[in-house]
Formats: C-alpha cells, structure tokens, sequence
C-alpha cells in the first residue's frame, strides 16, 4: 500500500481508486471526511439508482460494470451515455494537444486506437507500479 500504510495494495490500489482513499484516510485531519454519494463519485452502474442518474449529474464513472469504453463493448443506455462522453473527452484532449484524432468512438469490439502524445513520459508512471520499493528512486511519497 501506499507509504506502507496497507492502503491501496490491491486491484486499483496504485490508480485513483488507492491514492483517494489512502489521502482521505491517513493525511487528511480527522474529521475533515465527508461521506460521498457513490452514483455521484464512483458510478459503476451497479444499482438501478445509479443506472437512472442523469450522466451529467455524476462526476466520476468507474468503468468496471459499464465497461471501459476502450473495450468497445456495448452497454445499456447510461453506460452508452457515459462512454460516449469519454470519447467527447478524449477527442477534446487531442484537440488541445494538437494530435489528430485517430479514433473518435469504438463500435467494433476490441477496436481500440490509443492516443499518440507528444512528448510522452512512460517513467513517470514507473514510481506507482508495483515493486517500486526496488527502483533507485523507490516509491512515490505524498506530502
């Protein structure tokens, strides 16, 4: 987990779904939480209420029930409404990047495209992975 705190040591745990939690409960001051509405920030489309929500009412969907719109799977009509806004995401990205767009949705199972970045930087991504306590620079550190 991170700073060996147990937090964040399993599926998910060195992406958003680790540093939140190990943030809120371990460097955040006692009291300082708040409890969130899940269909509202970490939607998986897992309950009715959720699947009846209004996509431009949830902040954050958490591609796991609705399928990651890079799969190209098809889903039921919020699932296709969120995926759909992350293609609109996506392509807006490139566009402020100034990277053509190769792909701007995903109707062919598995016919995903990714995005060519300028200037990508794989080794920033390196400190998060697992067994990074063994690479020279060891682990990312939150202050």
């Amino acid at each position: 987990g991170w700073e060996g705190s147990g937090v964040g040591y399993s599926y998910g745990g060195e992406t958003i779904q680790g540093v939140l939690p190990f943030f809120y409960t371990k460097k955040v001051p006692e009291g300082s939480q708040f409890l969130a509405d899940h269909c509202v920030f970490n939607n998986m489309g897992d309950s009715p209420r959720c699947l009846e929500m209004d996509p431009a009412d949830v902040r954050i969907v958490h591609f796991t029930v609705c399928q990651k719109p890079w799969y190209c799977l098809p889903g039921g009509q919020f699932c296709k409404a969120a995926q759909d806004l992350w293609w609109q995401k996506r392509v807006a990205i490139e566009g402020r990047l100034g990277v053509a767009s190769k792909q701007t949705s995903c109707d062919t199972k598995y016919d995903y495209k990714p995005m060519e970045l300028p200037h990508q930087a794989p080794e920033l991504y390196h400190s998060v992975q697992w067994g990074c306590e063994k690479r020279p620079n060891g682990c990312a550190v939150f202050r």
